[in-house]
């Protein structure tokens, strides 16, 4: 089914929704219909939803994260121009792109955030890093992250679950005695043999703890 049959087919489902639903059912369902639409790339399903109740109602912060998470680039920017803002909701947006590595939407929307808060506190970072995606690490430092505490708990994350190539990317980055440490004893602890000699070869100076 081509999307413009798929967009059909909602859109009747919609109507119905709208004309026979109860108030108390259409509270909760539009939402999860905006959801949906977002998810499965259907903008004009967007734009009906958002024309008939509004952002408000149908949680437009919602469905751009759910659209972030499934790397739908054109339902992320087509809420963005129906005026959902990308930094909601202290960045959750740019987390949930980095976390589920949608380094697509994080590109298409670089020049919009201009470093918002989820760049700036680096929590993007830490999960990009917690989950060994080094592309989505290299794009966020690329966008102007400063060097940062951040940094030293995305090195530990990446220690914690053995992610080399994220290290290595970082380690230049951290310079800290104190978070170089930590990275060692979060690898041991979590048996992570190759990234604890990869760190041992790295330097003298983290010692693996007794």
């Amino acid at each position: 089914m081509s999307t413009e049959q798929n967009d059909e087919t909602y859109s009747n489902t919609i109507y119905t929704v709208f004309i026979h639903g109860s108030p108390s059912f259409l509270a909760n369902a539009w939402g999860q219909a905006l959801r949906q639409a977002a998810i499965r790339g259907l903008l004009g399903i967007v734009d009906l939803i958002v024309g008939l109740v509004g952002l408000a109602d149908a949680d437009g912060t919602g469905a751009m994260i759910a659209a972030a998470k499934h790397n739908k680039v054109e339902a992320v920017l087509r809420l963005q121009q129906r005026g959902v803002p990308l930094e909601a909701r202290d960045g959750a947006v740019v987390i949930a792109a980095a976390a589920s590595g949608s380094l697509s939407v994080l590109a298409q929307i670089a020049e919009f955030i201009t470093c918002g808060l989820a760049v700036r506190n680096g929590t993007a970072l830490i999960v990009a890093a917690r989950n060994g995606n080094v592309a989505i690490v290299r794009f966020l430092v690329q966008q102007g992250l400063k060097a940062s505490m951040r940094d030293g708990e995305a090195l530990i994350e990446a220690a914690s679950n053995g992610h080399i190539p994220v290290m290595e990317y970082l380690w230049p980055r951290v310079r800290s005695k104190r978070f170089r440490e930590a990275a060692m004893s979060a690898a041991v602890h979590q048996a992570q043999e190759q990234m604890v000699s990869w760190l041992e070869s790295k330097s003298k100076h983290v010692p693996r703890p007794m």
